[in-house]
């Protein structure tokens, strides 16, 4: 956080250079430090490649004057991949009085309450599927006679051999991808219930340069209260999925009797979670705000300092290519003296991409501002043990009673930064099949005792299934969500 760095670099500078300036044997220095540092850095880099090829068949059967029947083919193929998750909790409760410096006599007072919390994630990854799945019960042959195939030198009774049959089973494959990469969960809560720094300079009397006619005391008082929180989340990721599924219960080829087929379902579905940052970081003061006070009739120097500064940042690339082929088949069979009957034929494709989400909160309420006060104002006491008390005022106070400089500020600073890079590649063919049949009837024996031969189609009927393709694609790229409260006000 370059502002934070900015702010305490340029009060450590200052605080040397007053340390320099004033001669030390003129002034004394009382210095109080809380200072709450927390650092957390998470880096993540990793790769993961997973290769799965499933099939499963049961059919390419050849059965010779005889009914072929086939079971149901399944493929299944899962594959889930989480890779690079920070899970990231900082809380920091402050109870009590804050840091007191004071001197009781000329001199330099510095009180400085300081919360520093940074939250570094980086995180690499890359993740290759390459899965492919089949499931096959056709690609059957099966030969046999039919009821009513006419010999050349008999006619047999009719039924008194049995027409051949071929069943096929369904077949089914599905394939499930499911990658989740590079996320992030950051939650800073500082809730401080204590008093602000305090830093005093009392004196009311003062030696004269009898040279000059002025007061050598000019004290100088610093107070500074000071929540700095930074979040920095960096993900780079690249996805590839190749993915290719395909389900068969066609490509039979019956001869002389009837063919069947069953179902044939195809589903690809891929998921892609890529690149979530969710950061949340709330402030919550009460008590009195940081002060300032120099009780002197010379005047002086007074700074007093309530920051409250947020900063987050976060940076996305990310990379998806996703390649989706879908089939599912029960046609293109040849049927002869004999009826065909095909199944339905489903392929079903899913491609869902969320690429590159941000959502951020800050929440930060306040309470009372800092004052700074130079000189005798009645209505200023010198602090006690465990009280604070400036008029009883809640806002930023700077007072003057006499000559001096007072300067007091409130500042609640909010950065929020989101920088995404995407680029999603999805190409998706699905297909879906019960048609190409052949259906006929042809004797080659047929001669002057058949009565004719009949027509090539005459043979036999042919009834295909539903045939049904269906894609859907879902991208979600560089989705951000910010909300910034600051409120005034202890709760």
């Amino acid at each position: 956080m370059k502002k934070v760095k900015i702010f305490v670099g340029v009060a450590v500078l200052v605080a040397a250079l007053v340390v320099a300036v004033v001669p030390a044997d003129a002034h004394s220095l009382a210095v109080a430090v809380d200072l709450k540092a927390v650092k957390v850095s998470n880096f993540n880099f990793g790769s993961v490649f997973n290769l799965v090829v499933t099939g499963a068949n049961s059919g390419l059967n050849h059965t010779f004057k005889g009914d072929s029947g086939t079971g149901n083919a399944t493929a299944d193929a899962s594959v889930s991949t989480d890779l690079n998750s920070n899970s990231t909790e900082v809380m920091v409760w402050e109870m009590g009085q804050g840091p007191l410096a004071m001197n009781r006599n000329k001199g330099i007072a510095v009180a400085v309450d300081a919360t520093l919390v940074k939250v570094d994630n980086f995180n690499l990854g890359s993740v290759n599927n390459m899965v492919f799945t089949g499931a096959n019960s056709g690609g059957n042959v099966t030969d046999g006679i039919a009821a009513d195939f006419l010999s050349s030198h008999r006619r047999p009774h009719r039924g008194s051999i049995d027409p051949i049959e071929s069943n096929t089973g369904n077949a089914v494959a599905e394939a499930d991808v499911s990658t989740k990469l590079n996320a992030n969960s950051t939650t800073v809560a500082i809730c401080d219930f204590e008093n602000g720094p305090v830093a005093v300079n009392w004196q009311e009397r003062c030696r004269r340069d009898c040279r000059k006619g002025k007061c050598q005391c000019d004290p100088i008082a610093v107070a500074v209260d000071l929540t700095a929180v930074e979040v920095c989340n960096f993900n780079a990721g690249m996805v590839l999925n190749v993915v290719g599924t395909g389900a068969n219960t066609g490509w039979n080829n019956t001869s002389g009797g009837n063919s069947h087929t069953g179902n044939a379902r195809a589903d690809a579905s891929v998921d892609t979670t890529l690149n979530t940052n969710e950061t949340a970081v709330m402030v919550s003061e009460s008590g009195s705000g940081a002060l300032a006070m120099n009780k002197s009739k010379c005047g002086g120097l007074a700074v007093a300092v309530e920051a409250d500064l947020v900063k987050v940042g976060n940076v996305n690339l990310g990379y998806v290519a996703n390649y989706v082929i879908t089939g599912a088949n029960s046609g293109l069979n040849h049927t002869s003296k004999g009826d065909s009957h095909t199944g339905n034929a489903v392929a079903l494709a899913s491609v869902k991409n969320s690429v590159n989400s941000n959502t951020t909160f800050v929440g930060i309420i306040g309470s009372d501002g800092a004052a700074a006060v130079n000189g005798g104002s009645t209505c200023v006491d010198v602090p006690c043990v465990g009280c604070v008390d400036v008029c009883h005022s809640d806002g930023v106070v700077a007072i003057n009673d006499g000559k001096g400089v007072a300067v007091a500020a409130d500042v609640d600073a909010v950065s929020v930064s989101n920088t995404n890079v995407a680029s999603v590649d999805n190409v998706v063919v699905t297909a879906a099949n019960t048609g190409g049949n052949e259906t006929g009837s042809s004797n080659p024996t047929c001669g002057s005792n058949c009565g004719g031969c009949p027509s090539p189609d005459s043979g036999g009927d042919s009834s295909t299934g539903n045939a049904s393709a269906s894609s859907t694609v879902n991208n979600t790229v560089n989705s951000n969500s910010t909300t910034v409260v600051i409120g005034g006000g202890a709760i």
